[in-house]
């Protein structure tokens, strides 16, 4: 078994029924497939995050709205594959089963994704390379899901995911005002003008940030621009620190993952310091953790896309900072 088949992990959120994934590719039994020779013929795209010295200074790559989520449009071995959910909080790269057995891209094993709801087997395939806006930003092997809970709760069909780490060694930024992608080429990149800056810490391949409830209640949120809320925490939090809730009771509700479903528990936090913005009355989601981010000693939620798309986000992963331009969609003002 080699290394990287041995641990992948991904924490998603997909919409209303608020899906989260952690990929776990626990083994894989190596079945051979060689790519078609039409696909071999491709020429590959222009750009790639392997050959960072080849990149333009800027590169601007279109996203699209889909409900609370950004969507990407991808090629793979050339050929248009539809959109992707652009999901930082995805520690992998994956393309839909059904378009993989359209595509005919060899299978070379299985893997397992361990969800909140428990594990789900996989197919693992093979791509010559998989491409957004003329960039390769995955080849070899990627997780093959099946996407039929996030195709409904989205509300259009979903061709894949590209995860944090398809473009973490690139410096980039995120638009939503204007719906853009920006990469930048790492030795020219210069850190956003009278922004702060903000230590940026790696997790299980996931970008997180600290951040305070109340006046000092430290928890790390995983910037996840495939969750479709505000802030979500772990459910022992609520039990741990009741007083830093706005409201004596909670709203129940349920989140939909990987292998089925837990019960979640809506609020909102009295004051939240994110960004070194003081955020007050902000809605919160509590549910049960998985377990590969429950951790006693270090408290891990999300900040999801209804609270980034208020920033121009902007991401240097080599260097480990981030930098959150407040541009709210709401007006001025924290």
């Amino acid at each position: 078994m080699s290394e990287e088949h041995r641990v992948q992990h991904a924490v998603s959120k997909i919409f209303v029924v608020k899906i989260a994934v952690v990929a776990a590719m626990l083994g894989v039994a190596c079945s051979s497939g060689r790519p078609s020779e039409k696909y071999r013929q491709v020429l590959p795209p222009q750009y790639s995050v392997a050959r960072p010295g080849e990149l333009p200074a800027i590169l601007r790559i279109p996203l699209r709205r889909q409900g609370e989520h950004l969507m990407v449009q991808a090629r793979v071995n050339g050929v248009e594959a539809g959109w992707f959910l652009f999901d930082l909080g995805s520690s992998v790269t994956g393309i839909e089963s059904g378009l993989g057995k359209r595509l005919k891209l060899p299978t070379t094993g299985k893997g397992t994704i361990v969800g909140i709801g428990g594990p789900e087997e996989v197919a693992i395939r093979r791509v010559e390379h998989l491409a957004i806006g003329g960039l390769e930003v995955a080849r070899g092997e990627v997780m093959a899901p099946k996407f039929v809970r996030m195709n409904r709760s989205l509300g259009t069909p979903l061709s894949g995911v590209v995860g944090f780490p398809a473009i973490a060694s690139l410096p980039f930024s995120i638009d939503y005002r204007t719906l853009t992608l920006t990469i930048y080429r790492p030795d020219q990149f210069k850190a956003p003008l009278g922004v702060p800056r903000q230590r940026l810490r790696v997790y299980w391949r996931l970008p997180m940030v600290s951040a305070l409830i109340g006046p000092d209640r430290l928890v790390w949120l995983i910037l996840d621009t495939g969750a479709d809320n505000e802030i979500t925490l772990p459910l022992s939090v609520l039990h741990r620190w009741p007083n830093a809730v706005a409201a004596p009771l909670s709203g129940t509700g349920y989140s939909l993952g990987v292998g089925g479903s837990v019960q979640s528990v809506e609020n909102w936090l009295k004051t939240v310091k994110l960004f070194e913005l003081d955020l007050r009355q902000m809605p919160v989601t509590f549910e049960p953790p998985p377990p590969s981010l429950d951790h006693p000693w270090m408290i891990i939620g999300r900040v999801g896309n209804k609270l980034l798309q208020n920033f121009r986000v902007t991401i240097d992963a080599r260097e480990g900072w981030v930098w959150a331009e407040w541009l709210p969609v709401g007006g001025e003002g924290a």
